[in-house]
Order: C-alpha cells, then structure tokens, then sequence
C-alpha cells in the first residue's frame, strides 16, 4: 500500500490522466451502446481518434482495397458499422442485414432521394426537373414498363443484328489473314461490339451512326464522350467536390464536358423527332418529359442517364464473362453442346429473346456466377425518420436480447452486397472460386434444387437488389447469352499469357476444374467501389488468339 501511494505521489499527472482517459473510454462506449434512441452502430476506426481522421481513413481504404475493407469491416464490426465523415454512411454487410434493408418500406428508407439527386448532379439535370413531381408518377413507371421482359423482344432482335455483323467482321479477318488466326484485345473488341449493339438496340440504328461524330465545338463524340464522363462518374457521384469547383479538378472537368457532348448529341436527335426509332422504352420517357414541359435540352441529359446505365456495366461483365468462360475449357465444351442442341445458330431467326432466357441454362449460370464474383452494388438508401433496424443473423437461433440498431433520420444506409457473395456460406467452402456450373446444382435433389436455387438467385446482388434493382438486368443478362451463343460457336478464342514486364497488371484467379495459377485476369480499378460491375485497370486487357472453331 505503502509503494501504491508513493507511486501515485510521484507520477501523479500520468496516473490522473490514464484514470481520466479510461473514464471518458468508458462512458464513451456506454454511451454509444446505450443512447436515449437505443443502441448505436459500432463506428468505424480506433476510438481514440477523431471521428473524421477515421473516415478519412475509411475512405482511402475503400478507394484502394475495397475487398479487404469490407471484409475487415465485416469480421471487425459485424453486420452493420458506421463510417464518419466524409462518407457519413451505415455499411451494412451480411445478407441477412441486406435484405432487411431491400425489405423495409420507402416511408423509412427511401431511394428516390438518391435517384433524383444524381440525375441532378451526376447527369447535369436542372435541379427542378430532376426532382420534379412528374419523375415519380410517369417518368419512373414509364421506366420500368419499358424495361419489362415482354418488352425487350425487339431491342434484343437489334442487338443480336448489330452483334452478328461484328462478329461476321471478325470472321473475315480471321479467314483473310495468311495464317488463319488473329490476335486481338478481348475486353476491347467485346466492348466495341457492345457498345454499338446495345446503342441500337436502345436508341436505334440512327443514334448509332452519330455516335463518333462531333458536334461544333465540342471535343468529343457521344461515344468518346460517353467514356471520358464515365471515367469521371466516381468522383461526380462521390458528390464532394462542389460544382463551383469542377472546372480547377482536370478529371471533374473534362468528364463535365464529355457528358454536354453525349447529352447535346441527345438532345439533337430529340429535337428532329428521333429518327430511327419508332417504339420502345426510350421513344416513351421521351415523350414523358415532353408532354410534361421539359426542355429538349434538358431531355438529352435525362437520356445520358439511360445511355450511361446502358454502356457502364453490361460490357465490363462480359469482358469478365469471356475470361473467364475461355479458361475453363470443360465449360467451354458443355456451351457448345449447349448451343448445338438448342439450335440457335441453326437460322437467323432461331437466335431470340426466348430461346436464350429458354435454353442456355448453363449459359445463365456462368452469368450469375460471374456478377456474383465481379460486381460490387451499393444499394443506397436515405432513413425518412428515426427507427431501428435489425441487424440479427436469421440463421442464427438468439438468446431472445435485441440486436437492433438506432438508425437516425436522414442517415444513408448502404447495402454494401459484395461483403456476403466473399463470405455467405450458401457459397461453398471456397466463395472466391469462380464456378460456371454453380448456378445449376447438379446432384441435387430436384425439391432441394428448387429451393437452393431461388435462394441462390435471392443472395446473388450484382444488380443490386429493392427498388433500387437495376431495371436493364433482364436486357444486361439477354445481351451476354447472345454474345456466348454467337462467340462461343463461331470462335476457338484462346488466352495469351501476359508478357512478363506486364504481370504486375494482372493477378491469377480461382477457376473450378483448372490448377490455379494458369488462369488469370487483369486487376481491377480500384477507383469505383460500389458501382457495379468491375473494370479492368488502366492499360490492361486480356489478349486472345482467334481461330475458326471447325
């Protein structure tokens, strides 16, 4: 006792303030578990800094890492974590959480703020017409109706047109050169070939014939300024640069000016009355906005919205698609038996909307595990008044205690999907294992497959999921089964290794059925978390020599 008092007398500051800090510890963390609202989500970071040094560093991490973030989130703080400005968001991360999130009501957790608010500051919408009355009661059902399967007959009829043709280019120049094959860029060729289909098929074969053309003063084409926008899109949506200070930030800038070029072209072709396209989704929103008194001008930049959604996502996954569809050489030969007895190159009028959703079941299975793997959705929502969300395992028998969480009003609360498709045991022991034949469950049971299979589809987010689900995804999907049963026939497309001064671009990958360590994929960009289907990074592609199939 003697020594104890001593100590005290001569270390006096220090031990006060050990005891002082252990105190504020202390009632900090009772006070955030036990509020007067209820218990409150863990914040991410060490407690012992400032709330936005922790999200600064939430940031970086996610902008480089975003796979390990989210999972170092998820083992660290469980199903739900808040992170501090700048971001100020709750990540939400198992799939249980998830659907809870997709499952509660609009008067609680709204994505309309959202939608509307990136029309105005991602897409350029006048701030009035974006968030005006009309966009909910016609323009978003109108949306919807357009995108519905019964209405994608002929879209797709154009697109696999436009699609067949490329590959018929691509077919000359392998028969014309002198050793029969050529070498070509995969995730180039394919994007190119998507772009112009998809264009077509969306907007018509005129707006396809504009698309490099430029505009007087303007420096870029709707399709080059389509690329340059989309290279802007993260920081743009990030919504934290101010527009005052767009023109000093040279990314923000130019991707500013390439989105006027697309929306300019756009809103020309309205304003002839859009030549080359007599009916569909994009002729209807068109004549929403008109009849309820939107500017032409203004109508291009709510078409880029549609023409970004179109282009951003479906040609990245099926660069990802044919990767890794094409190191899998069992997969390969069971889509060719798969197309040979489907008949679908059989006439050209056998290849159809129908017949690719009907017959290219292992088709659809390489798809979903491909988005499964390559896709990051942050399905975001806005809280419309205070309440609490549940955040307990539904797998998991409690104690009957509450896990539910106060979530504030106007707080964004974010289905963070890519967390559960690298961890959800639904997956297997391995979920980083790319499986084509995932989706199909062989082997089981059919009651069991029939069950297993719907939850599979439920837990698999790459197109987000609620409200907020991406209304393309029944096109997106359509659009690769017709590239795999065009391509996969008519090609014997094998992959170049990379030259060894270029590995440092590429990263090998888990492939069912093949040792790992011969397939691989170039890395990622790292720049876009959360906004859907990956791009490969800068200057990265994977090469493949092209052979006719005999």
């Amino acid at each position: 006792m003697d020594d104890f008092l001593k100590f005290s007398q001569e270390h006096h500051p220090l031990l006060s303030f050990a005891i002082a800090l252990s105190s504020i510890w202390f009632l900090r963390a009772v006070w955030r578990l036990w509020s007067p609202k209820g218990p409150n989500a863990p914040v991410y970071g060490p407690w012992y800094l400032p709330s936005f040094i922790r999200g600064m560093i939430a940031m970086v991490k996610l902008g480089s890492d975003e796979d390990a973030f989210l999972l170092d989130c998820l083992n660290t703080y469980g199903p739900i974590v808040y992170i501090p400005w700048p971001m100020a968001q709750y990540f939400v991360m198992t799939s249980s959480a998830i659907n809870r999130v997709y499952a509660t009501p609009q008067k609680t957790l709204s994505f309309l703020p959202i939608r509307m608010g990136m029309q105005a500051s991602v897409f350029g919408t006048n701030h009035d017409v974006a968030h005006g009355s009309f966009m909910t009661t016609q323009a978003f059902p109108a949306h919807a109706k357009g995108m519905a399967t019964l209405r994608l007959d002929e879209p797709i009829q154009r697109f696999i047109q436009v699609a067949r043709g490329q590959v018929e280019k691509l077919k000359q120049r392998v028969v014309s050169s002198p050793n029969g094959e050529v070498t070509i860029d995969l995730a180039q060729w394919i994007g190119e070939v998507m772009f112009d289909a998809g264009l077509c098929a969306m907007f018509g074969p005129e707006v396809v014939k504009r698309s490099e053309d430029l505009l007087p003063s303007h420096k870029y084409s709707l399709k080059s300024g389509h690329y340059i926008f989309d290279d802007s899109f993260p920081l743009l949506a990030s919504d934290m640069i101010p527009k005052s200070l767009h023109r000093f930030v040279e990314p923000v800038r130019e991707g500013v000016r390439g989105r006027e070029a697309v929306s300019k072209v756009l809103a020309k072709w309205v304003a002839e009355g859009l030549p080359g396209l007599e009916k569909g989704l994009i002729k209807d929103v068109t004549q929403v906005y008109l009849d309820c008194g939107v500017s032409v001008e203004e109508v291009g930049t709510l078409l880029l919205s549609d023409l970004w959604a179109l282009q951003a996502n479906a040609p990245q996954a099926a660069g990802a698609l044919f990767t890794r569809v094409l190191q899998s050489p069992h997969i390969v030969k069971r889509l060719l038996e798969e197309i040979d007895n489907a008949g679908l190159l059989n006439t050209e009028k056998a290849l159809t909307l129908k017949s690719v959703n009907e017959k290219l079941e292992l088709g659809a299975s390489c798809i979903q595990e491909t988005l499964r793997l390559e896709t990051s959705a942050f399905s975001i929502r806005i809280a419309q008044t205070d309440f609490m969300f549940d955040v307990s395992d539904e797998n998991v028998k409690g104690d009957g205690s509450s896990s539910a969480v106060f979530i504030p009003k106007d707080a964004r609360v974010v289905a963070a999907t890519r967390a559960a498709h690298l961890t959800d045991g639904l997956w297997g022991k391995d979920p980083e294992e790319w499986d084509g034949e995932r989706f199909l469950l062989e082997g089981e049971r059919e009651e069991d497959r029939v069950r297993l299979k719907a939850k599979m589809y439920k837990e698999m987010r790459g197109f987000g999921g609620g409200v907020s689900m991406c209304e393309g995804r029944y096109f997106a999907s359509a659009e690769l089964k017709v590239l795999l049963a065009l391509i996969i026939p008519t090609f014997d497309m094998q992959v170049i290794k990379p030259e060894e001064d270029k590995l440092g671009n590429y990263k090998p990958i888990k492939l069912k059925g093949v040792p790992f360590g011969e397939a691989f994929a170039p890395k990622k960009q790292d720049s876009r978390p959360g906004l859907g289907a990956f791009q490969f990074a800068r200057g990265s592609d994977v090469a493949v020599k092209v052979r006719l199939r005999e």
